[in-house]
This record gives C-alpha cells, sequence and structure tokens, in this order.
C-alpha cells in the first residue's frame, strides 16, 4: 500500500464494490418500502439525470488528472480546480434544465413526474453528481484515492439512511425517492469540499481571477477526454436498449443481471488504467515502469478471479434463478475471455492520456464503441445475448491491435524510440510527437 499506484487501484476498485453492494441494498429497500409504480419512476428520472450528468461533465475530471499534478504553486493549483468546478457546474446548471424541461415534451411517461419540484430537484442533482465526478478526478489527480472512497461510501450510506424514514413514514412519492439521491450527494460533495479535501494539504476557494485564461486551457484538451470517456462508457447505457429492443424482456433481464455480475472483470483494469494516467500525469518519466507494474498488477488480481468466475459463474448466477443460469453463462463466459484485450486498451489509452494523444484517444474509445453496439444490434436476434459478449470479445481485439499499430508506426517513425511525454510548462505536458 505505500506504492501509490497499487493503492490508489485498491481504492477505485473499492468504491466500485461500495456503490455496488450499497446500490444493491438501497434498491431491495425501496422495492420493500414503496409501490413498483413509484420506483419504476424514481429509477427513471434517476436514470436520466445520471446520464445528464455524464453528458455535462465535459471530461473536467480527467482533463483534471492531466493538468493538476504540474500546478506547482498553490495559487495555480487553485486557479485550475476554480475553472473546472466554475465551468462544470455552469454546464450542467444548463443542460439539465434544458433536459429536465424538454422530458416531459418528448417522453409521455415524464408528463406526470417532471413537475417544478421535480425539475428543480432534478437540476440539483446532476450538478451534485457533476461536482462529484470532479472531486473524485481531484482526489486520483492527487493520488490520494481514498478521499474518493470516503466520498462514495458517504453518499451510498447517506442515500440509504434517508430511504428508511421516508419508506416508513408511507410517503408514496418519487421526489422523496429522488430527493434520498440529490441530498446525499449533495451532503458527500459538502463533507468532500470541507473535511477530505483539506485533509490532503489543500483547500477549494473559488476565484474568478484568471478564469477566462483557465477555461480556455481547459477547453483545449477537455472535450477530448470528454469525447474518449463517452465512448467508453455509452455501451453500458446502451447495449441493454439493444438487447431489449432486439430480444425481448426476458433476454434484457438475462443480459442484464450477466453483465452486472461480469462487471468486475473491466473493473480491475479500469482501476489500474485510472490509477496510471495519475501516475503518469506526476512522473512522466517513469512511465515504462508504471505500465509494468499496472500490468503485472491486472495479472494478479484479475487471473484468479476469471479462474473462480468459470468455475462457479453458473451457481452465481443460478443465485437469480435457473433461467439466468442457463442463459446467462455462456455471455459470462465471453465477458472472461473479452477481459483479456480490454484490458490491453484500457492500460494503452491511460498512457496515450498521459502522452498527450487525445485524437488518438478519442478515436479508439468511440471506435469500439461503435463495433461493439452494432455487431449486438446486428446478431442479437440470431444469436441471442451471447451476440454482446461477442461484439466486446470483436471490438476490444480490434482495439488492441489498433493501439500496437499506432505504437509502432510511432517507433518506426521517430527512429524506435518510445514515446515519452515532456513537462512544457505549468498545467501542461505533451508528448515530444504525435499529438493531435
Amino acid at each position: 500500500m505505500a506504492d501509490s499506484l497499487i493503492r490508489n487501484s485498491v481504492m477505485v476498485m473499492g468504491t466500485t464494490a461500495v456503490n455496488a453492494g450499497f446500490g444493491y441494498v438501497y434498491w431491495v429497500v425501496a422495492a420493500r418500502l414503496f409501490e413498483d409504480a413509484t420506483v419504476g419512476r424514481a429509477s427513471a428520472v434517476i436514470a436520466a439525470m445520471n446520464l445528464t450528468a455524464l453528458v455535462a461533465n465535459l471530461g473536467l475530471g480527467t482533463s483534471l488528472v492531466q493538468h493538476l499534478p504540474s500546478r506547482s504553486t498553490a495559487e495555480s493549483w487553485r486557479s485550475n480546480v476554480s475553472a473546472t468546478i466554475l465551468l462544470g457546474l455552469g454546464a450542467s446548471l444548463t443542460l439539465a434544465t434544458a433536459v429536465a424541461i424538454a422530458l416531459p415534451r418528448v417522453f409521455d411517461a415524464f408528463g406526470p413526474i417532471m413537475d417544478t419540484p421535480m425539475t428543480m430537484v432534478f437540476v440539483v442533482g446532476a450538478m451534485a453528481w457533476v461536482m462529484a465526478v470532479i472531486l473524485d478526478h481531484l482526489f486520483m489527480a492527487e493520488r490520494r484515492a481514498e478521499g474518493m472512497l470516503v466520498r462514495n461510501a458517504s453518499f451510498a450510506s447517506a442515500k440509504l439512511l434517508l430511504l428508511l424514514p421516508v419508506g416508513l413514514a408511507s410517503v408514496n412519492d418519487e421526489r422523496w425517492l429522488v430527493g434520498t439521491w440529490v441530498i446525499g450527494s449533495s451532503l458527500s460533495v459538502a463533507g468532500a469540499v470541507m473535511v477530505l479535501v483539506p485533509r490532503i494539504g489543500r483547500r477549494i476557494r473559488l476565484q474568478r481571477e484568471n478564469a477566462a485564461r483557465e477555461v480556455k486551457g481547459l477547453l483545449g484538451t477537455t472535450l477530448g477526454h470528454h469525447l474518449a470517456n463517452l465512448g467508453g462508457e455509452f455501451p453500458m447505457f446502451l447495449l441493454p436498449v439493444i438487447v431489449i429492443s432486439r430480444a425481448g424482456d426476458e433476454a434484457s433481464a438475462y443480459f442484464y443481471v450477466t453483465w452486472m455480475v461480469g462487471s468486475i472483470f473491466f473493473t480491475v483494469s479500469g482501476a489500474a488504467a485510472a490509477s496510471l494516467f495519475a501516475e503518469g500525469s506526476h512522473e512522466p518519466e517513469a512511465a515504462a515502469g508504471q505500465l509494468r507494474r499496472a500490468l503485472v498488477m491486472i495479472g494478479l488480481v484479475l487471473t484468479p478471479v476469471a479462474l473462480a468466475m468459470v468455475l462457479v459463474g453458473s451457481f452465481v448466477l443460478g443465485l437469480f434463478g435457473d433461467n439466468y443460469a442457463t442463459q446467462g453463462y455462456g455471455l459470462l463466459l465471453l465477458l472472461v475471455v473479452s477481459a483479456v484485450p480490454d484490458a490491453g486498451t484500457n492500460i494503452w489509452v491511460a498512457r496515450w492520456r498521459v502522452l498527450g494523444w487525445i485524437g488518438q484517444t478519442a478515436f479508439a474509445n468511440v471506435a469500439m464503441a461503435l463495433i461493439a453496439l452494432a455487431y449486438t444490434w446486428w446478431k442479437v436476434p440470431d444469436m441471442g445475448i451471447a451476440a454482446a459478449g461477442w461484439g466486446w470479445i470483436i471490438s476490444q481485439t480490434l482495439g488492441t491491435i489498433y493501439t500496437f499499430l499506432v505504437e509502432g508506426w510511432y517507433w518506426l517513425r521517430n527512429g524506435r524510440q518510445i514515446a515519452t511525454p515532456v513537462a512544457l510548462n505549468d498545467g501542461d505536458a505533451v508528448s515530444r510527437d504525435f499529438v493531435s
């Protein structure tokens, strides 16, 4: 745990485990305390709110990880953080307001839900969520991901504690259910700003000085990071939609549960990649050693987990029902196989972020997402939910091949030299070449 790369990776994996565990308990309690229709309406609003926040964060957190380690003075650190927060709050306020107004006009089901109080809750929730993402990445940038774990644990426990009195009071209203998320998220953000950030020797003070210059500098890289992030995350939202549209309700249930169980494989390499990006932003000269350590850690963690899932995966799925094991085990095995190329693309994309190869990062993630989604749409009617697994294997394998082609092209073009990032000035770091 003295190794910050390993420590941060473990903390990120712990964050995922905490969110998943508390999230499962939260929805079980909600299902028992509220009517099914209320839970359905609340979950739809929360999903829309989270998706809005995902789009509105503009890749600001990732940009923070890239630039914050090079801020050598407290003043430049505060300027960068202030500009990031102000831009995030402005973008989330604007987009969340537009989405809240548009939802009932585009989808009739939201008409009775999105009244004035719910609209206000929706906007505040999206803004709080964007702030939470920025703070989580701030902790990653400072190589103190334990702050990320504590903030997420605070949010998860707060929303669960708020849920109990609301449910026991028989207040069967989706606004209260969504409110537990928004209040819990807001409290965790406030606690992080007031308690967790000072513990790492920093303080957040919003300041408008140099804000325009900082925002202009952020936009130079953040939109590329954002496109790459969306490419990596959108399949998680869209694959269930494709499955239910092309294969029906039951197939969607089998797919969702199997993907939820199999997602543990992607969590390991994702956590290592996030930590590798933060480490590389701090010590770009040590990139080669960091890369090797990340790969070794992924192998040591992922191999026994994958073998265990092959042996007991059918039993785990069977806990949800016999049909889940029968229909989902084949997909689970495909996800085990896909974890290898998925780890490769995650690690190399993190390396490219450190190098400043934002164009290649965005292209790779978006292309892999489109391939996986297109293949799944095409083959699900014939192959069932296994098509999603094959689509994921194909897209990640092609992504791995692309990363080797790009690295090989650079290697040949530059006299067989490996690309290494160099710091240019306070707040900027790019590779010696190949920036686009």
